[in-house]
């Protein structure tokens, strides 16, 4: 009886662990993205736009052609035809 009650937490953080471990994972992947981009200097780069009244595939378009970064979304508003 009282084994069974020593193991009740241990089966419960069981169950957590593959979440806690890919939590993990994630953070130490921010990080380490975070830490690339700064010292690459990439937050240095300097863009032109002169844009007005446009859609963002306009802004993203002209930003990818004066950069190297690429762009990837979903537009969710955008009217099926």
């Amino acid at each position: 009886m009282k084994r069974k009650r020593f193991l009740e937490p241990v089966k419960k953080i069981s169950l957590y662990m593959p979440l806690i471990f890919l939590l993990q994972i994630f953070i130490v992947s921010s990080v380490s993205a975070f830490t690339q981009i700064n010292d690459n200097g990439l937050n240095k780069v300097k863009i032109n736009l002169d844009i007005e009244n446009s859609t963002l595939d306009k802004v993203f378009s002209e930003i990818e052609n004066q950069t190297d970064y690429k762009f990837f979304y979903i537009n969710f508003n955008k009217s099926k035809k």
